[in-house]
């Protein structure tokens, strides 16, 4: 009969159920796993610190177990990474140190030559100022006494090869700008041969520096020279006189003195002169490079406080 199947029925429905609530005490959720956290105090506190923060994490999923070796091999990969950073790191910054020096030498060997062949020619062209100028001023002093008369011989009034009251400044102002730029060039001149033995870099770009001023000195010294040599000449100075129909006139009466060769030293001088400053003014280029190298060894110098 059908009312006999009944228990049956609610018999099995039972049984399932006991066997699904015995399985398992709480809701079975998709990526449920129990605890894993290990109370065993004899673990490190590390250790223990790492397995409860794996156990209490907010994702719990089905890998959860294996997390502490996960963050381990985490960890030794960026140890990994980190030092591998560290060592092209300092490779590149020894590689920028080298080319950097070497940059720094090569400047500095082009900066000795140019200042050693710039001072070398203004050495040169001081020297040939100092003998021209010596030679007329030789001249000047050896015929300053010379007179003859109009008249009768030995009677008033009296001829000189001079003028009565010659004007000596500008030579003189000449003859001290040459003494002056010939001490200049044989210190610029040391100081370049210094500068190729220095290894310091501190001492090297003073001596750049001081090369500089040396350079805009001899530009001004030069430059006054040559104005007041030309500027001053009101027809009583040696230069001007010397290339005047007047002195050429008195040759005349003094057959033994050659004007022309006075007129041609003064001329040497002048020219020496200005063809001096005109170089100087070039060579006054030289702050570019000298710039451009204490810009580099500021950049040398901050990166050997980091190797440091």
């Amino acid at each position: 009969m059908k009312p006999q199947k009944i228990p049956s029925v609610i018999h099995t429905q039972q049984r399932h159920y006991n066997a699904d609530t015995s399985r398992s005490p709480a809701p079975s959720y998709p990526y449920y796993r129990p605890n894993s956290y290990s109370t065993d105090m004899s673990a490190p506190s590390d250790e223990r610190r790492r397995s409860y923060a794996s156990s209490h994490d907010g994702g719990i999923g089905p890998y959860n177990g294996d997390s502490t070796s996960t963050d381990a091999q985490h960890a030794m990969l960026l140890d990994g990474v980190v030092e591998e950073i560290d060592l092209d790191k300092d490779q590149f910054e020894r590689e920028e140190l080298k080319a950097l020096q070497a940059k720094d030498k090569k400047l500095k060997v082009g900066l000795c030559l140019a200042r050693f062949t710039t001072r070398l020619i203004n050495l040169i062209g001081s020297i040939l100022v100092t003998a021209f100028l010596t030679e007329v001023m030789q001249f000047y002093m050896k015929s300053a006494d010379l007179k003859t008369s109009v008249g009768r011989p030995g009677t008033a009034p009296y001829i000189t090869a001079w003028p009565s009251e010659p004007y000596l400044l500008p030579a003189y102002i000449m003859m001290g700008s040459a003494f002056a730029t010939l001490f200049l060039n044989f210190s610029s001149i040391m100081a370049s041969c210094c500068d190729l033995c220095l290894v310091k870099v501190r001492r090297s770009t003073g001596i750049d520096v001081f090369s500089c001023v040396c350079t805009v000195a001899h530009v001004v010294v030069w430059a006054v020279a040559v104005g007041a040599y030309h500027g001053l000449r009101n027809g009583k100075d040696l230069y001007s006189y010397s290339c005047s129909r007047l002195a050429l006139a008195r040759t005349r009466h003094f057959p033994d003195l050659d004007f022309d060769f006075s007129c041609a030293g003064h001329k040497l001088v002048f020219w020496t002169a200005f063809t001096a400053c005109v170089f100087n003014i070039v060579a006054m280029a030289e702050i570019v490079p000298v710039y451009m190298r204490r810009k580099l060894t500021k950049d040398l110098k901050h990166l050997e406080k980091l190797k440091v």
